[in-house]
């Protein structure tokens, strides 16, 4: 269990670490969205054109005349269709797999939030982050004073070394 004299090393990194990586997966996962949504626009339009070309040809009776591409489009134009139509699909179901990752990331980082938060008896982790940094104040304000000290007790050290080994003085000239 913490104690608040003695935080956990390495917790406010890990803390700080946890934050930023669910925060990076948070936007991608947003980017991620973003893009899936605007190419589903993009094919929901191209699958609009597609179907009213096909409605087209059925109100005009010439769906039964037409066994390998449409009335109005070429073939090359429907296999373009086609193809785009395909290529959407792969696209989608990337995404959907990196969606589903970024999901499966931001899980693991609220875990270990969790986790901190369990270890600590603190919800907000802030107040760790805080009690952190007084600690670390203190401590960094502790070595300051002691290297002062020392460096004290060497000059002092160094000064009665040069006192106590004052060369003799001459003998008296008579």
């Amino acid at each position: 269990m913490f104690h608040p004299t003695h935080p956990p090393a390495g917790t406010r990194k890990a803390i700080k670490e946890g934050y930023e990586a669910r925060d990076r997966a948070q936007d991608e996962q947003t980017a991620l969205i973003t893009q899936f949504m605007k190419d589903k626009l993009e094919r929901k339009k191209e699958w609009e054109l597609y179907t009213d070309a096909i409605e087209k040809a059925d109100k005009e009776g010439l769906a039964g005349n037409m066994p390998t591409s449409m009335q109005g489009m070429t073939k090359e134009e429907e296999e373009s269709i086609k193809l785009k139509i395909r290529h959407g699909q792969l696209v989608m179901a990337k995404e959907k797999n990196l969606l589903l990752l970024s999901k499966s990331k931001i899980q693991a980082y609220n875990e270990a939030l969790a986790f901190i938060r369990q270890q600590t008896g603190y919800e907000d982790l802030k107040d760790v982050i805080d009690l952190f940094n007084k600690y670390e104040g203190e401590k960094y304000e502790k070595l300051g004073a002691i290297s002062r000290l020392v460096r004290r007790e060497l000059f002092l050290h160094s000064l009665t070394r040069g006192v106590l080994r004052a060369p003799p003085s001459p003998p008296p000239s008579e």
